[in-house]
């Protein structure tokens, strides 16, 4: 059994008429190795960086808000060795609709996770980096926050379905392939970010996003990541992989 381990939180309000970037980030890990070596190095950092916030012996949770600019640099820099990604909706580009009430908004969240994790496991599967006839179990966690409306159960339902058997847009009358062909299990697990180091990783790569596309400077921060753009779905590999070799 091959298993991928994805971490995930947001960074943003969807919220059209007050922002103008939501964005989701976070890490893909391809092996249970790979999950505890990235721990190791970013609990390590944060072990580095603990005593700069301390408060007598009070250590607050080191999340992205609270961080120094150079800070989130470290942190962000002990994830390069790892594939990591970025979901950006423009939200001044996407329709009024899909803003009319809370359970519309969370639906096109889970759409716009779901299709852009989709892309970043079929530019692995090309980049030979996974081999995706042999991914059996996907583990995806995310920041407990972000439970709303819709609850777990659906969009794990969704992304099952998407990922194993793809989707038929009847609009355009055309079938959109899974990408895991002999998926038998995914699990989708809500966790508290002051307990898991990779959720508080993922908070920081989901501000990075948030934060680059906001201020114009996305185009070379992509490189460092996989990133999926809404509403027009562009995809961009980054260069991240080649740099170590994989």
């Amino acid at each position: 059994m091959s298993e991928l381990f994805v971490f995930g939180d947001e960074s943003g309000v969807f919220d059209k008429v007050h922002e103008n970037v939501f964005a989701f980030g976070g890490l893909i890990l391809l092996s249970d190795t790979e999950r505890q070596n990235a721990i190791r190095r970013y609990s390590a950092m944060e072990r580095i960086l603990a005593p700069e916030y301390q408060r007598g012996s009070f250590v607050p949770e080191l999340k992205a808000y609270r961080l120094k600019p150079k800070h989130r640099a470290n942190l962000l820099g002990t994830m390069s060795p790892y594939a990591r990604y970025g979901i950006v909706m423009q939200l001044q580009k996407m329709r009024d609709s899909e803003f009319c009430d809370p359970e519309t908004r969370q639906r096109y969240l889970d759409f716009a996770y779901k299709v852009g994790l989709k892309r970043c496991f079929s530019f692995l599967d090309k980049q030979g980096l996974i081999k995706a006839e042999d991914i059996t179990r996907v583990s995806v966690f995310f920041d407990e926050h972000t439970t709303k409306t819709n609850g777990i159960r659906n969009l794990r339902d969704a992304m099952y379905a998407e990922f194993k058997n793809g989707t038929y847009n009847r609009k355009i009358e055309r079938h959109f392939p899974g990408v895991f062909p002999n998926l038998e299990e995914l699990i989708v697990k809500y966790r508290n970010s002051e307990r898991d180091y990779l959720i508080r990783a993922s908070d920081i790569i989901a501000n990075q996003v948030r934060w680059h596309f906001k201020t114009g400077k996305y185009d070379s921060f992509s490189q460092k990541l996989m990133s999926v753009v809404f509403p027009s779905v562009e995809f961009c590999g980054g260069s991240w992989y080649k740099k170590w070799g994989r």
